[in-house]
C-alpha cells in the first residue's frame, strides 16, 4: 500500500483474485461498463452471468461476447454477488421490484457509483454488505487498458468499512485491472459528491461549455468554423495529453512563451473569483441534496434525463465535428477525390 498524504492507494500486490474466483458473479446490465467489467472478470477467471430484462436488446451482444445471459430474477437466485451496472435512475426500480424480492441479506451488492447509497434511493437489508468499485474511466477504456496489461485507477469503499470488505473490493478491482494502476480508498459519500462536482464543473459542464463559447466567439467574429474548431476543440485533446504526460506545473516547458504568458494573464480573467464562487455554490447544491432533488423532479416531471437544449451554433459545431473528426483521427493519408 502506498500512502500519499491521507490517501491510501492499493496496488496489485495488495490484492488477490482468490475471493472473486470463488464467487458466482451476476452482472446486472450490459452497457459500456457492464460489457467491459464482465469481459475483464471472465479473463481473470471469475464465474459470471449477465442479468438482463426480458426481451433486452443486449441479449445478442452478450452472446456475441461469449457470455451467458439470463433474466435478472434468475441471476438473483444463482449469484452471491450482484454488480449493478445500470444507470443511477434505473437502480431503484430494478432493485426494489426485482432484486430485493429475489435475494436476502447474504447477497453482496457491488456499485460502480455511490449515488444510490449516498442519496438512499434504495434500502438494503440490515447488515447487508455493499461494495463500491468505481473505475476512473469509461467502459471502453477499462477494457482497452486491461487488454494492454494495464488498467485505470479505481475508487473503492465498503458500506461497513471492515478490512475483509475492503479486501473483497480489492479482489474485484484487481479482476477488472484497476489495481495494476491503483485503487484509492474512499467513501460512498466522497465518491458521489466529488464525481458529480467533477462532472458539472469540469468534465461535462465546464470544458464543453468553454469549448462551445470559445468556438462561437471566433465564428461570430468572422473566423472560419474549421479554424475555430481546430483551436478550440481539437487541440484540447493534445494539451490534455500533455497534462497527463508531464503535469500541469511542467507544461510551460513544452509550449511557446507566448502561450505561457497568454494563459497566465488571461486564464485568471476567465476563471476568476466569480467562477470559483459559483463552483462553491455547485458543490453546496450537491452536498445539500439540492441537485439530487432537482434531478429527481426533472425525471418525475418529464421522464427525460437527457435534457440538453443547447442551441446557438452547436449545430454548426456538430457539423464541423462530423466532417473533421474522420480526418484528424485517421491513421491513413486522406485522398482528395475531387
Amino acid at each position: 500500500m502506498l500512502k500519499i498524504g491521507e490517501s491510501k492507494l492499493f496496488m496489485d500486490d495488495d490484492s488477490s483474485l482468490d475471493w472473486i474466483r470463488s464467487q458466482k458473479i451476476g452482472i446486472i446490465g450490459f452497457g459500456n461498463q457492464g460489457r467491459a467489467q464482465a469481459l475483464n472478470l471472465k479473463d481473470s477467471g471469475a464465474n459470471l452471468k449477465i442479468g438482463l430484462r426480458e426481451k433486452s436488446s443486449s441479449a445478442q451482444n452478450v452472446m456475441n461476447a461469449g457470455l451467458i445471459s439470463e433474466s435478472i430474477e434468475s441471476i438473483c437466485k444463482w449469484a452471491n454477488v450482484l454488480v449493478l451496472l445500470i444507470p443511477d435512475e434505473a437502480i431503484p426500480n430494478v432493485y426494489n421490484n426485482i432484486i430485493k424480492p429475489n435475494t436476502d441479506s447474504s447477497i453482496i451488492l457491488v456499485f460502480a457509483h455511490g449515488y444510490s447509497i449516498h442519496y438512499q434511493t434504495i434500502s438494503l437489508y440490515p447488515n447487508q454488505e455493499a461494495l463500491l468499485i468505481s473505475p476512473s474511466g469509461p467502459g471502453k477504456l477499462v477494457r482497452k487498458r486491461f487488454l494492454e496489461n494495464s488498467g485505470v485507477p479505481s475508487l473503492i469503499s465498503s458500506i461497513n468499512n471492515s478490512s475483509d470488505s475492503i479486501q473483497r473490493a480489492l479482489s474485484y478491482s484487481k479482476a477488472i485491472g484497476c489495481t495494476r494502476i491503483c485503487a484509492v480508498l474512499t467513501t460512498f459519500s466522497e465518491e458521489t459528491e466529488s464525481d458529480l462536482f467533477g462532472e458539472q464543473t469540469v468534465l461535462t459542464g465546464g470544458i464543453p461549455h468553454l469549448i462551445i463559447n470559445a468556438f462561437d466567439t471566433l465564428v461570430n467574429k468572422g473566423f472560419q468554423p474549421i479554424i475555430a474548431w481546430l483551436v478550440c476543440f481539437y487541440e484540447v485533446k493534445l494539451i490534455v495529453d500533455l497534462f497527463s504526460e508531464i503535469g500541469l506545473s511542467n507544461m510551460q516547458d513544452a509550449i511557446s512563451t507566448t502561450a505561457v504568458y497568454g494563459g497566465q494573464t488571461r486564464g485568471e480573467r476567465l476563471i476568476n473569483h466569480n467562477v470559483r464562487n459559483e463552483m462553491g455554490k455547485i458543490l453546496d447544491e450537491i452536498q445539500e441534496n439540492k441537485f439530487f432533488d432537482e434531478y429527481q423532479n426533472i425525471q418525475r416531471d418529464t421522464g427525460n434525463t437527457q435534457q440538453v437544449n443547447q442551441q446557438n451554433s452547436l449545430s454548426s459545431f456538430a457539423e464541423i465535428s462530423r466532417l473533421m473528426l474522420p480526418i484528424v483521427t485517421s491513421t491513413k493519408k486522406i485522398k482528395n477525390d475531387r
